[in-house]
């Protein structure tokens, strides 16, 4: 008969970081490139727009999902479970 034993976990949600960055910084790119293309920047400042604005969009992600994490594991449960051994 195989060993087992009781534990307690945490269950908890929470949303995914690189779908997160990933997403932001899509939306970076495009809304720093039509800025860009409005503004009407030279060449190479337009790599320069697109560079900061990608990073500053992505890292407004970072912060959406740093405040997601937290409200989500606020509601996280703690549930007793059997661990088979062996």
């Amino acid at each position: 008969m195989p060993k087992t034993s009781q534990t307690t976990v945490q269950l908890r949600r929470s949303p995914k970081l690189i779908a997160f960055l990933v997403t932001f910084a899509v939306i970076g790119l495009v809304a720093s490139l039509a800025v860009a293309l409005v503004v009407g920047v030279a060449g190479t400042f337009m790599l320069f727009v697109l560079a900061f604005g990608t990073a500053f969009i992505t890292f407004v992600g970072w912060v959406a999902y740093a405040i997601l994490d937290a409200i989500f594991g606020r509601r996280s449960r703690a549930v007793s479970a059997t661990k088979i051994e062996g």
